[in-house]
């Protein structure tokens, strides 16, 4: 802030896309190792009752948050697509996980019981 208060126009955009795209890079490198648990994590009650799931989700989870930090990139070239590149992406891609992991519960279940 204090840069733009020294220089004449500075884009604020610039600064935070990058953060904004490492965090969830970062986020994305940790499902990939993250254990079931209570605090971090896709935590759903179908997460966090099965092992099998949560790994499967957080797999998954990995990859488009790893994505979606990749587009979100995009939202330096695109600036007026920056706020749905880094905002509303994530939360559809959040509410998509959320039902993904619903689906692998009911596929689990179904294959258990024939087991």
């Amino acid at each position: 802030f204090i840069i733009y208060n020294i220089v004449t126009k500075f884009n604020m955009i610039v600064m935070i896309v990058p953060a904004v795209a490492s965090v969830f890079y970062a986020a994305g490198e940790i499902f990939y190792v993250v254990k079931r648990n209570w605090l971090f994590g896709i935590r759903t009650p179908w997460t966090v009752s099965d092992d099998f799931v949560w790994e499967k989700t957080h797999r998954t989870g990995a990859k488009v948050f790893k994505g979606i930090a990749f587009l979100s990139l995009l939202g330096i070239i695109m600036q007026q697509y920056a706020f749905i590149l880094m905002v509303v992406l994530p939360v559809i891609s959040a509410l998509c996980l959320f039902v993904y992991s619903y689906i692998i519960h009911i596929r689990h279940k179904k294959n258990q019981k024939y087991i």
